[in-house]
């Protein structure tokens, strides 16, 4: 995004332990946005730190598709601000960042798309093929433009997008930008000391941009006609999980160093983020890939952030040295990592075997059969334990059919594990209704506590301790037998 006049970046602030720092997240970022994106449709609420005469200010952003425009509450950064620092707390915890000369030829038209007035900003979407023809448009309407802006400007025309110019509305009569006139200003000095005040903080109401695009973007090349570096500050919101290339070092890495101890990347349930959800209502009822991305731009590095799915970079990296990490990473975002699940399956790596085991005890209803029954096969006697252990998720005939095998599997704690998993689906076998027995006798309160409630579940009987079972299990395993022998 573009403002007209001076733009400061303020350095580094170390947050106290725990104390939530508003400046840190809202008062000193130059830019701060909030991307939302799902199937084809992004919301980005903006709000941006100015500090020159707000009678002077205005704001260019590009994008791809003809947007629609609307206020935005500040409190969805106070919101995700607290929510992102107080997670980062509790971790560290736990383990102990001069005008265009217009043309004199004629030009070919800007075609105003729409006028409004959307809270504190008067807004004009612009549509044109022309950047002459836009920057001419501008200074008619006293925007101010470095030299050079007419190059940065043509790049995003000669893509079709459409311009959203806003100005600062200080007249409370509900007047517009005006082609050929200058921008109305407040008779009332204290709307103009209020308005000032809270664009200088970093605090007047953000704008909310809706428009269709093929993947998550921020335009920020437009940034450099100010000339100055530029703090941003992302809260990135997805269906899947996203990564940028000019927001993590080094290059082309899905991890981002530094930037991990600030806020790492995970899942969130949109329920958790009420004040989000007022100004985003996609977010209710749904779970997020969330990631908090910080960095100072100088203007020479200031390109359009074009974000693209994670998984690819963390498949990449999941059977060489960064596997740990890649594991790591992956397990934060819960179900919305569950595609990954067959590489994980297939990996050669006993470890993300083990991984995907874990994921799919957790996340069953996006869980595979298929994958299940070969993880019960798996050569390595672990991870067919773990397999065992999600396999009580799976009410299916032939996950069944295999534990009821593991069963007298020798292997330490398999057949033990086996049958708490028929337990768990209530498996009314003699052979699960023996182990279970066995494991009342167990060494450890966890085990016998688990076959407790599944011999209750299984048996309909409540006896209370290891001999009362075996002996109800000597006077009816003919019964049993029986039973499972019926067609």
């Amino acid at each position: 995004m573009a403002a007209e006049t001076k733009l400061r970046a303020d350095g580094c602030f170390v947050m106290p332990p725990f104390v939530w720092n508003s400046f840190r997240d809202i008062n000193e970022p130059t830019q701060k946005a909030i991307l939302l994106y799902d199937a084809g449709r992004e919301d980005m609420i903006l709000q941006v730190r100015y500090e020159g005469p707000v009678t002077q200010f205005g704001w260019l952003i590009p994008v791809p598709s003809r947007p629609e425009i609307a206020a935005a509450s500040i409190a969805s950064f106070y919101e995700l601000s607290r929510f992102t620092q107080e997670y980062l707390y509790r971790r560290q915890q736990e383990l102990s960042p001069a005008r265009a000369g217009g043309p004199s030829d004629v030009l070919p038209p800007v075609t105003v798309v729409e006028y409004r007035t959307v809270g504190a900003y008067d807004v004009a979407i612009l549509a044109t093929d022309s950047a002459k023809s836009n920057a001419a448009w501008l200074l008619q309407n006293d925007f101010t433009l470095r030299q050079g802006s007419q190059t940065a400007l043509q790049s995003y025309l000669d893509k079709h997008w459409y311009i959203v110019a806003l100005r600062v509305h200080l007249d409370q009569s509900g007047g517009k930008i005006r082609q050929g006139s200058s921008p109305d200003v407040s008779s009332d000095p204290s709307v103009t000391l209020q308005v000032s005040k809270a664009l200088r903080m970093g605090e007047l109401h953000p704008i909310k941009i809706s428009f269709d695009t093929s993947h998550c973007i921020f335009p920020l090349r437009i940034s450099s006609l100010n000339g100055r570096p530029s703090e941003v500050l992302l809260y990135v919101l997805s269906a899947e999980p996203l990564t940028c290339e000019s927001l993590v070092k080094p290059p082309g890495d899905y991890l981002p160093t530094e930037l991990e101890r600030y806020f790492p990347a995970g899942a969130v349930a949109g329920d958790r983020l009420p004040k989000c959800s007022a100004d985003l209502p996609r977010l209710v009822h749904k779970k997020w890939a969330f990631e908090k991305f910080l960095r100072v731009f100088r203007p020479e590095q200031m390109e359009d952030l074009k974000f693209k799915s994670m998984f690819p970079l963390i498949r990449n990296y999941l059977s060489g040295a960064n596997a740990y990490e890649a594991r790591s990473r992956l397990c934060r975002f819960d179900e919305l990592a569950t595609p990954l699940l067959p590489d994980l399956a297939h990996s050669p790596v006993t470890e993300n075997r083990v991984a995907c085991c874990g994921m799919l005890r957790l996340y069953s209803r996006q869980g595979s059969v298929e994958l299940l029954l070969e993880l019960l096969d798996d050569p390595d006697w672990f991870v067919r334990s773990q397999a065992c252990a999600a396999a009580g998720c799976y009410n299916h005939p032939l996950v069944i059919s295999k534990l009821l095998v593991l069963i007298g599997d020798t292997k330490e704690g398999m057949a033990s594990t086996a049958a708490l998993s028929c337990g768990e689906l209530g498996v009314a076998d003699p052979r699960v209704i023996a182990a279970l027995i066995e494991l009342l006798d167990d060494q450890y309160p966890n085990p016998r506590e688990m076959a407790q409630a599944a011999l209750v579940k299984i048996t309909g009987q409540k006896f209370k301790d290891y001999k009362q079972w075996r002996d109800w299990w000597a006077a009816n395993k003919a019964r049993f037998a029986t039973k499972e022998r019926s067609p």
